[in-house]
């Protein structure tokens, strides 16, 4: 209710105190019939005065009550007004190679225990987001990743803020797949390099691709494990790296002056 409307209730009560105060006979009468008339008996004006008293009273404590009514309702509507839900928040996660610290691209990410989209996959930085309504409320993220083993993770975002670090353990399998990227001084790819590994008996070599890549398949050696990779391109020098395998490598190439 608006402050005018109590102002007014309030201006009310005060003119009718007024009246109250004032006697009767103190009253301007200007009719014609009560200018005729005989002063006023005392046991007339008496219970006059006695009868307006009683019911001002009774309009006073009308007013008055409305005007508490009014009052409890606007606390009531305060009080029960909607009071706003726990702010959401999105829950950013990074996935990584626990054994070489590389970023997983690709990765699947299920979300359970939020009614919003329940699927996500990590992009080139290893990186995927949800938006959290509740983030006080407990969530479960499962994560799958070829070459690694599945992972579950329990946690409450609101406890957990920024970017939340997942680490993947690779498979324990008996072979290993190497993919890397031949380059020359300038990174331009380098096509029909050769490329074999020095340490691993009979596994045939490859060539770069016309982008450059190149790659070994069933490498007899785990995830994790290192390498010896050599490189062979006619008019460059051969070139030889230690490479873990899991990771990327970018073996560049010098021309042969």
């Amino acid at each position: 209710m608006s402050e005018k409307k109590y102002d007014g209730a309030a201006d009310e009560v005060e003119r009718l105190q007024e009246n109250l105060e004032t006697p009767v006979g103190a009253r301007p009468d200007n009719t014609p019939e009560k200018a005729k008339k005989s002063p006023v008996d005392p046991a007339v004006q008496a219970a006059e005065t006695t009868s307006r008293r009683t019911l001002i009273g009774v309009i006073i404590t009308a007013v008055l009550t409305a005007v508490a009514a009014i009052a409890a309702a606007g606390i009531n509507k305060c009080a029960n007004a909607p009071q706003p839900g726990p702010s959401s928040q999105t829950f950013i996660g990074r996935i990584i190679n626990k054994n070489t610290e590389e970023k997983v691209r690709g990765a699947k990410v299920s979300l359970e225990g939020e009614s919003v989209p329940s699927l996500a996959y990590s992009d080139s930085e290893g990186v995927f987001s949800f938006p959290i309504n509740d983030p006080n409320k407990e969530i479960r993220l499962r994560i799958e990743a070829d070459q690694y083993e599945n992972f579950d993770l329990r946690m409450t975002p609101a406890k957990n803020q920024g970017i939340q670090d997942v680490r993947l353990t690779p498979k324990t399998d008996k072979t290993a797949d190497l993919s890397g990227i031949v380059l020359d001084s300038n990174d331009s790819p380098i096509q029909e390099a050769k490329v074999t590994l020095d340490d691993v008996l009979g596994m045939r070599p490859v060539e770069t691709s016309s982008d450059g890549t190149f790659s070994l398949k069933n490498v007899p050696r785990k995830y994790g494990e290192m390498v010896r990779v050599r490189v062979v391109k006619e008019g460059y020098e051969p070139r030889t790296e230690d490479v873990v395998l899991g990771k990327t490598p970018r073996i560049k190439l010098k021309r042969k002056r």
